[in-house]
């Protein structure tokens, strides 16, 4: 790929990573959730308010596993 097609995400990454010292997760992010990531990361920066993890699972359509699943 070429970096005309990266720069989207690595602007939006970047702007995120200058205004709160940290980069939100970037992985498993389904192709079609990708819009809203992007708009989440975007929103954050403007209002000053970082992304929970629920925030970005929630974005992506993460569920969380059911209780004792992971035990």
């Amino acid at each position: 790929m070429t970096r005309r097609t990266w720069a989207p995400l690595e602007d939006a990454v970047d702007a995120y990573r200058a205004r709160f010292g940290t980069t939100p997760w970037m992985i498993h992010i389904p192709p079609d959730r990708m819009p809203a990531w992007l708009e989440a990361i975007r929103e954050a920066v403007r209002t000053g308010r970082p992304l929970t993890e629920a925030d970005l699972r929630r974005v992506v359509g993460h569920g969380y596993p059911p209780p004792g699943a992971c035990s």
